[in-house]
């Protein structure tokens, strides 16, 4: 077994280790209130945990003694063990069951990610790129100062704090031996995910048994539209926090199913998972905001105190929804592009007519995806659930006119949110069947289709995912979810070990990247500035989508851009990107420049055969790569 795959089985260990942390704690704190907890009520033991997680974690961060609060924080709960143990164990007894199920999926959808989208390293080349090698960023620059957040790919620039948990809890565990930030996003957090939905999934099956008296074949049916809340396998690894907040879906439904909630824990729960979303996917406050409302609306419109707690509760969501906005037109401007218009069925409908003269999957997904959104959406109207039929309305609109992509946050917790509707009406698991069948059939082939890495990896991703699922989804389907996943396991060994390739994707990074970079860490100093020509005006993986240099962990004057503040600043950023070219030119020297900071040393990585100053003292070179200190 390689050293790579023997990492990857360890970061897919953590991600199962930190889910299991993070609903622990969260019913410790649950527990100390001294309440019966049942089933149902420890849905809320996520958010409550996460909370706690990433608060924990920032705090680390930002001081380096405040981790004596944080280790408070942490391990407040087991004071009061004696008095939820016993609690604990009777709630999560089914869940420890399922997980032992579904750990085949599990595992081997984790692994086979990160055997797809591994970093470079000193023999081996990577195909992954962009938005992931972001988030890298995230954790690097939150490891070098939090306050303020300082982005190592911009000197002088900052990273919001919105969305950014997993990076948080990344940047704590940056300083463990043996932690690979890249293998984090494509292992650990999936693996997270997968097992705080199966948690979920098993903590809400066991409060109704409607769903298990289903026919199969509806089981099957709903198991692919549960599939459907991710948009594609490898989005996962692009926008990272959806691994940590779509768990929270559980919590949204239980605020709009369960009617025994009192007021006050109503509003404080309401809170925990605003602030989790901040935290998390922010988008998915489409969805969440509707259910609420709808709630409120419904379960206290006849309580003597209705109009007072609608009124404070007014105030708080709308309080809450300006915060959220100002903070994020504050600290991103480039999030008004989430705005651009765009009319999504147009593209379907292009992608559709490009089929006429060439097969692409790719171009046929939107169209599969629009079907099978207004499928899911008649059989919840038909249902009458009006809360989840106005917010999965709200957020396929959101993504079909407002630059789509940018939505697919609100979208999957919408399409999780029908899905738990579906599970707990067996009514319309039997009446519905037909439509739901079409619903399933579509939802699964544009999860498929929309797979960037290729058809073959997106089915074997597809098929892993759901059978990591299914255990949860459905009890009588365990046994034939353990045996597909296992067999399919062993013949993707088999085949690896033959040579199989799950994609055809290009090169994106290689050894000589890996090794200029590793050198970058091992010689510059940390108040060192690094210039790098591997920075432009383009949208590309050597320009403005060039995160990987973050990977150093040392200040960049420039690299990727595209996913920062300068995406809304064209101005500022042909000033910077004009000031790079003039330092490595040597036309400028860099303690000319108006910097954020003080540095101590300058230096500048170039690709082998470009020229440079001849005042530049070359400190290390590779095939492709050199690294110079500037005089």
């Amino acid at each position: 077994m390689s050293s790579l795959t023997i990492s990857i089985v360890l970061h897919t260990l953590l991600g199962i280790g930190l889910a299991a942390i993070v609903w622990a704690v969260g019913f410790g704190y649950l527990g100390m209130s001294g309440q019966r907890l049942d089933r149902r009520a420890a849905t809320d033991a996520y958010p409550v945990g996460l909370l706690v997680v990433v608060v924990s974690a920032m705090l680390v961060l930002a001081e380096p003694w405040l981790v004596i609060v944080a280790a408070a924080l942490m391990l407040l709960p087991a004071a009061t063990a004696p008095r939820w143990r016993g609690q604990a164990a009777e709630v999560f007894r089914p869940c420890a069951a399922t997980l032992a199920w579904a750990l085949p999926g599990v595992v081997g959808f984790s692994v086979v990610l990160g055997l797809l989208l591994h970093g470079p390293d000193e023999d081996r080349d990577s195909s992954a790129f962009g938005d992931m090698f972001f988030y890298v960023n995230k954790i690097t620059s939150a490891t070098d100062s939090l306050i303020p957040f300082r982005d190592l790919l911009a000197e002088g620039q900052s990273i919001i704090y919105v969305e950014g948990a997993p990076s948080f809890i990344g940047a704590v565990l940056l300083r463990s031996p043996g932690f690979d930030p890249v293998l984090f996003h494509t292992t650990t957090l999936t693996a997270f995910l997968l097992t705080s939905v199966c948690i979920g999934l098993t903590l809400v099956r066991e409060t109704s048994r409607s769903a298990s008296r289903a026919a199969l074949g509806s089981l099957a049916a709903l198991a692919l539209v549960f599939v459907a809340m991710v948009p594609y396998p490898t989005w996962v690894t692009e926008s990272p926090p959806l691994a940590m907040s779509l768990p929270l879906t559980f919590s949204i439904y239980r605020l709009w199913a369960d009617e025994r909630i009192a007021i006050p824990w109503f509003a404080a729960l309401t809170a925990v998972l605003a602030v989790d979303l901040l935290l998390t996917k922010v988008v998915a406050a489409i969805p969440f905001g509707i259910v609420v409302v709808f709630a409120l609306l419904h379960r206290y419109r006849h309580h003597p105190r209705f109009q007072q707690v609608a009124l404070r509760a007014t105030a708080v969501l709308a309080g809450g929804a300006i915060l959220m906005i100002v903070l994020l037109f504050l600290t991103a401007g480039w999030y008004v592009l989430l705005f651009d218009l765009e009319f999504f069925p147009a593209r379907a409908a292009r992608g559709l007519w490009s089929q006429i003269e060439t097969r692409d999957t790719h171009a046929a997904a939107p169209a599969a995806t629009i079907v099978g959104e207004l499928l899911l959406l008649a059989i919840v109207v038909r249902a009458r659930s009006w809360a989840i039929a106005a917010a999965l309305a709200t957020s396929v609109a959101a993504s079909w006119f407002l630059a789509g992509q940018g939505f697919d946050g609100a979208v999957v917790t919408a399409n999780l949110l029908a899905a738990l509707v579906l599970w707990h009406r067996n009514d319309l698991l039997r009446t519905q069947r037909l439509l739901l069948g079409a619903a399933a059939l579509a939802l699964a082939l544009s999860v498929w289709f929309r797979e960037i890495y290729g058809l073959r990896a997106g089915l074997i991703l597809l098929i892993l995912f759901g059978l990591g699922l299914l255990p949860a989804v459905a009890q009588r389907l365990q046994r034939l979810a353990l045996v597909l996943a296992t067999g399919l396991l062993l013949a993707l060994a088999a085949g690896w070990a033959g040579g199989l390739r799950l994609s055809s994707a290009e090169v994106t990074l290689t050894p000589a990247d890996y090794a200029v970079w590793q050198r970058v860490k091992e010689l510059v100093p940390r108040e060192g500035l690094v210039f790098t020509t591997m920075t432009g005006p383009q949208v590309t993986p050597r320009e403005g989508w060039n995160n990987y240099p973050s990977i150093a962990g040392r200040q960049i004057y420039l690299a990727g851009w595209y996913d920062g503040r300068l995406t809304s600043q064209p101005d500022e950023l042909d000033r910077r990107l004009e000031l790079n070219t003039q330092v490595l030119a040597g036309e400028l020297a860099p303690d000319q420049l108006d910097l954020g900071r003080d540095f101590e040393a300058f230096f500048a990585v170039t690709r082998r055969s470009e020229r440079v100053p001849p005042s530049f003292e070359q400190l290390y070179a590779n095939r492709s790569f050199a690294l110079y200190r500037i005089a």
